[in-house]
């Protein structure tokens, strides 16, 4: 799991699902990092690296957003350890 998902080809979004709420529900944050970052992530391809590499961008730009929120950077990093089994 990543802080952002590759949701067609080309297009990756930011997972705000996994997010915490403060900054999940946070509109405003959501349009200004989308800017902010868009120049950033813009004709990668996306593969494993490519997106293993947005995640580090993104959690980087939220820990700057919202320097007040301890544990962020560990928590975003983190995600990288859940996965969904394929098989029941």
């Amino acid at each position: 799991m990543r802080a952002i998902v590759a949701t067609d080809p080309g297009v990756v979004e930011l997972n705000w699902l996994w997010l915490p709420t403060i900054i999940g529900m946070n509109t405003e944050t959501k349009l200004r990092l989308e800017k902010k970052l868009a120049s950033r992530i813009q004709g990668l391809p996306i593969t494993e690296e490519s997106l293993d590499h947005i995640h580090d961008v993104v959690v980087e730009a939220l820990c700057e957003e919202f320097p007040a929120v301890d544990g962020l950077a560990e928590y975003l990093y983190a995600l990288r350890h859940v996965h969904f089994n394929e098989t029941p």
